[in-house]
């Protein structure tokens, strides 16, 4: 819906049932800032029945996945005034900005305001609101930091320490394995 806002990279691949919106209801008269109201980069991988609904602005960085069932938004109900209903309070708006090279994981939710930083990871079924310095894992609802790359030590603090590691051994191998087990 709103297809004029909505701008894909190149080599981006959509999976079946993702929905991307811009605005909340056909030809709503939208005038975002950058020009577009969700931005998805080069090469990246929007997981099966993924919603991205944005009306000031989404921007996906380049080469990010966003696993299946991930909804992203920038706009949602206010709740200010206790005696209103809260389908009765017009959306709060802040632009979502989700950095190069991240990786959301099923299920989780991405709210308005929040600022993924390059190489971030969030686990399944996170929710995510704020501001993910660049090379950090989160995890939770609300999603908090769990581990971050450590420049100076050239690893992951805190790194993987027993029963942890001993998995970690024994566990397939796949994209997440740089994120929890850097060095594999």
């Amino acid at each position: 819906m709103g297809e004029r806002w909505i701008r894909i990279g190149a080599d981006t691949l959509l999976g079946p049932g993702v929905v991307l919106s811009a605005g909340m209801w056909p030809d709503e008269p939208l005038d975002p800032p950058a020009g577009w109201a969700v931005r998805i980069g080069d090469r990246c991988n929007i997981g099966r029945h993924t919603a991205l609904v944005g009306r000031v602005g989404i921007d996906v960085g380049d080469d990010v996945t966003l696993g299946p069932a991930v909804y992203v938004t920038d706009h949602n109900h206010d709740y200010s005034e206790p005696d209103l209903p809260i389908s009765r309070q017009w959306v709060v708006e802040n632009r979502v900005t989700i950095g190069a090279g991240s990786w959301v994981g099923t299920g989780a939710v991405i709210l308005p305001g929040t600022q993924l930083g390059r190489q971030v990871a969030v686990a399944a079924s996170s929710v995510v609101r704020g501001v993910v310095p660049d090379r950090c894992v989160v995890a939770g609802a609300p999603a908090v930091v769990v581990r971050r790359w450590d420049e100076l030590a050239g690893g992951w603090d805190p790194p993987l320490a027993g029963a942890q590691a001993a998995a970690a051994d024994h566990a397939p191998r796949g994209w997440y394995d740089h994120v929890t087990s850097p060095g594999r």
